[in-house]
């Protein structure tokens, strides 16, 4: 752990500019979340931080031998401004010890009285104590973060005895076993002062106000930032809210935009997108789910929403026809009946116009891909019997738009020679 001290303030340069300056205790950080702040060069009583650490404190129990009392921890805090440097030094040295727990060592102070009294020096008239104390609580605070962080990429931690922000939530989501434990050790790392506020925080990114945080914008190989907005966007959709959910959605099924499929990071990307597609296939269209659990290959979701959308008869055309698609993908055990079945369906799914054609366009109907799917789980290809303007797709074998006909007559003809060879195959 490093924090970032002056080491050339010495006892003769006592820096008694401060001791008039006002001090608003927020400005010292005392309700952070563990951000690593560097006071350089305010107060002298701050170089025992980068000098000692804590090393100089746990070297030995022999801080509270004489178990000291509370009257001990105030004269401790009026030794933050002794004019002796190693006076200084040990005070702010058995205050840090005292205030951090180490199960290591028996703590004969009680660490919420010394860090009430902390937070209390932050009134002090004193300058240099109120610096002081800002400082001490801050470290403290990171070398809780520190040690939280080192229990939670320890798989041999109890769950139960982690204490992060935001932890309980997050392995409730995605589960807490290494991967999960790994991630969210980064997520911490990197974004520990938000994550105890994440309503606040997931509202200020739906402004759309800064760029590194618009799905739009945020690179494919960012995971932390990926990780951040979908965890987000899920907590917000389990609310009844998204504010996100349009941007993420549209990120996500774009092949050119949303974070990129590839080890090392497949498990966990894979995890957090399943989640995801679970809670949005209940609250909205089926179909954009169904192309993200395509893309991302979480073949579990894409069959159980594909298999309740060809169930349900309220199903649109046009998640009927990605459903079609996506089941004859992944190969469903009952993908042929439900694609028989739906040989009847005359409703139209898309509408397309073929370009520098005219007004030519293309209109595909339930059954047309229906029909196309047969053939081609048959081995044979929709083209040689009508399927003109057919297009291949990496993700559902067809595009879904190119399966239709430009008139009825086309369509009529390329049904009744498919129907006919189908008939005489079975």
């Amino acid at each position: 752990m490093a924090v970032e001290c002056s080491l050339w303030q010495l006892d003769s340069k006592r820096m008694t500019a401060h001791s008039n300056r006002p001090v608003d205790a927020r400005s010292l950080g005392v309700n952070a979340s563990g951000s690593r702040i560097s006071r350089t060069g305010i107060f002298p009583t701050a170089i025992f931080i980068a000098a000692t650490g804590l090393a100089c404190c746990a070297a030995s129990a022999r801080v509270f031998a004489d178990h000291p009392s509370p009257h001990s921890v105030d004269v401790w805090i009026e030794q933050l401004a002794s004019p002796a440097y190693h006076t200084r030094q040990a005070a702010a040295g058995r205050l840090l010890r005292a205030l951090v727990v180490d199960e290591r060592i028996e703590n004969v102070i009680d660490s919420g009285a010394v860090s009430m009294a902390l937070k209390m020096g932050l009134q002090h008239p004193t300058a240099e104590i109120r610096f002081a104390c800002g400082d001490i609580l801050r470290l403290a605070e990171q070398t809780h973060l520190d040690r939280q962080i080192e229990r939670l990429r320890n798989p041999r931690t109890p769950v139960a005895d982690i204490d992060l922000a935001g932890w309980a939530e997050f392995s409730e989501l995605f589960g807490h076993d290494h991967i999960s434990r790994s991630l969210f050790a980064d997520l911490t790392e990197a974004f520990a002062p938000r994550l105890s506020d994440r309503p606040r925080w997931a509202a200020s990114i739906g402004t759309w106000n800064d760029f590194k945080w618009d799905p739009y914008h945020v690179s494919a190989e960012d995971r932390l930032r990926w990780t951040m907005l979908i965890w987000l966007d899920i907590e917000d959709a389990r609310q009844g809210k998204s504010q996100l959910t349009s941007r993420i959605t549209m990120s996500l099924s774009n092949p050119s935009m949303g974070p990129s499929v590839g080890e090392p990071n497949d498990a966990e990307l894979k995890r957090l997108i399943n989640r995801w597609v679970e809670v949005h296939s209940k609250s909205t269209s089926p179909r954009n789910p169904l192309l993200i659990a395509m893309r991302y290959q979480c073949v579990d979701q894409a069959s159980s929403i594909s298999h309740a959308v060809m169930e349900s008869p309220r199903a649109s055309a046009t998640s009927a026809v990605t459903a079609l698609l996506v089941a004859s993908a992944i190969g469903s055990n009952d993908v042929d009946q439900h694609l028989t079945e739906r040989l009847g369906d005359h409703r139209t799914a898309h509408v397309w116009q073929m370009a520098g054609v005219g007004n030519i366009k293309i209109r595909t109907q339930v059954r047309d891909v229906a029909l196309a799917l047969l053939l081609h789980r048959r081995g044979l290809d929709p083209r040689d019997f009508g399927f003109a303007e057919l297009q291949a797709d990496p993700l559902l074998v067809f595009r879904d738009h190119s399966l239709g006909f430009s008139d009825d007559g086309l369509r009529e003809q390329a049904h009744a020679l498919s129907l006919n060879y189908l008939s005489t195959e079975d």
